[in-house]
């Protein structure tokens, strides 16, 4: 998933699916017989041959608990396959939106200096008008890349993925439950090799995969008292300071945030969108 299988782990899944399915229909009207057949086995057979009817509806249950957490994983890895795919392609629109924001700017620019007036700054001086024209527009993109930074617009979020890899996963899913309990978040999926927490169905899931990026993940917190508990329990489990909790208006007004990392080193934030001066510990803007 995670590698980019695309439509043959689509198809993989979707296979594994309809196997579980079709053994599930086998299985399910066996159940019924084989629990009155274990009722009255004295009528057709000896009393020494009921371990062996017991056994047979033990082994039968045992086939249907399986299938159902076969069920439970595949439903699982689809969602997880389908925020992958999400995410992929919240990526392409980023770069592309970036892209398009970078050159729009420049073609007014180009198309400014295209037009053949007189008047125009450096229009007779060579060179040197050829010069200006790229010290601005490189002055231009340069700008806004900084302005797009500025406002958190170019970071990787993870929250969007709703999935992060990590080395060691169970160092990750002590330090997780422990840092999001303050926001209503709490472990609803765990497998060996993934974890899902969420508040009822998963929204975010770690993954036993080494990290390949440095990268960001924010929560949205309901106040700012839960951002700084948050931050708290993201201390004792762990995690190393990576901001105070308070206000950060170079954001945008009643932005109130608090940032930790993870023993993986990534960055965690808690956000509370909306906060009121008041409510600030101690003016911090880090």
């Amino acid at each position: 998933i995670f590698e980019g299988g695309g439509e043959d782990i689509v198809r993989d899944i979707s296979n594994v699916k309809q196997e579980i399915i079709n053994y599930r229909r086998i299985i399910q009207p066996q159940r019924p017989t084989l629990r009155r057949l274990e009722r009255e086995v004295h009528e057709y057979a000896p009393q020494d041959l009921e371990i062996y009817f017991d056994d047979i509806v033990d082994k039968n249950e045992r086939i249907w608990d399986l299938l159902e957490g076969y069920k439970e994983v595949a439903e699982a890895l689809e969602a997880t396959n389908e925020s992958v795919i999400t995410h992929r392609s919240n990526e392409i629109i980023r770069v592309l939106t970036v892209l398009s924001a970078l050159m729009l700017p420049l073609t007014l620019i180009t198309g400014f200096y295209g037009m053949n007036i007189d008047a125009l700054m450096f229009a007779h001086h060579g060179w040197l008008s050829v010069l200006f024209v790229v010290t601005v527009m490189v002055a231009t993109a340069a700008g806004l890349l900084g302005w797009f930074r500025h406002r958190r617009w170019m970071l990787v979020t993870r929250n969007l993925s709703r999935t992060a890899c990590v080395a060691d996963i169970d160092a990750a899913r002590a330090f997780y439950e422990q840092a999001l309990r303050p926001l209503g978040l709490r472990v609803v999926r765990d497998r060996e090799d993934y974890v899902g927490f969420g508040d009822g169905a998963p929204l975010f899931f770690l993954a036993a995969r080494p990290p390949t990026v440095d990268v960001h993940v924010a929560f949205t917190a309901p106040d700012a008292a839960a951002c700084d508990a948050f931050h708290a329990a993201a201390l004792a489990a762990g995690g190393t300071d990576n901001g105070a909790p308070g206000l950060r208006p170079r954001y945008h007004a009643g932005y109130y945030g608090a940032f930790v990392r993870d023993p993986d080193g990534d960055s965690v934030e808690a956000v509370c969108h909306g906060a009121s001066p008041a409510t600030e510990p101690g003016g911090v803007d880090r």
